[in-house]
């Protein structure tokens, strides 16, 4: 069994975003390679142990696509073994430089804690936002 944490974010990729970099976020995703790509993993895995699809026991749900334009919007959304939660910072840290904007694109919640740590990015670096207090707001429809 274990403890976990969920893991979502979403966020798009600055243009001009190198190919190598791509090929690491796709890699470390889970996507499937074409059988002649014969680039090694990101340098990460070694200290990671694995990638984020095989820590998820295949409980994630993510999208990777290239626009019009060329950039991409990476969305995701998994529960991680805890263990494997320095995989997430790893990949936050990684991926930073590359989102097209500065703000909020997801957060990670552990299974034993009350809140969300909230995730933003800000001039190319990765931060959490610990929610310390916030208002009950009952839904209701008009």
């Amino acid at each position: 069994m274990g403890i976990y944490t969920d893991f979502v974010i979403g966020c798009h990729l600055k243009a001009e975003t190198p190919d190598e970099i791509i090929f690491e976020f796709r890699d470390w995703l889970g996507f499937q390679r074409d059988s002649t790509d014969v680039r090694p993993s990101p340098q990460y895995y070694d200290a990671l142990g694995a990638s984020i699809a095989d820590a998820t026991n295949g409980y994630i749900s993510c999208s990777f696509e290239q626009n019009q334009s060329g950039s991409y919007y990476l969305s995701l959304r998994t529960t991680i073994k805890s263990y494997y939660v320095g995989s997430i910072d790893e990949f936050l840290i990684r991926l930073a430089p590359y989102n097209d904007h500065d703000g909020y694109v997801g957060y990670t919640h552990h299974e034993f804690d009350e809140n969300p740590l909230l995730i933003f990015f800000q001039k190319g670096k990765a931060f959490y936002r610990k929610l310390e207090q916030f208002t009950d707001r009952q839904i209701v429809l008009p």
